[in-house]
């Protein structure tokens, strides 16, 4: 999973709109990255992602 997925979890996190909910969301969170290998999101990966964000938007294939 890459550290760019693991702050949007995160984030999820501290928008949640009650403590029950922010609980759960941590726990599932922190299971998440303690069984998922994370992998670092750097400036070569960031321009390699780029490249093919645009190839795919280019045919038609968008990336949710």
């Amino acid at each position: 999973m890459s550290v760019i997925t693991v702050s949007e979890l995160l984030h999820g996190i501290h928008r949640a709109n009650t403590k029950a909910r922010r609980e759960r969301r941590q726990a599932f969170v922190e299971h998440l990255i303690s069984s998922i290998p994370i992998i670092e999101f750097d400036l070569d990966s960031a321009r390699i992602y780029a490249k093919l964000w645009a190839e795919l938007a280019r045919k038609g294939i968008v990336i949710r």
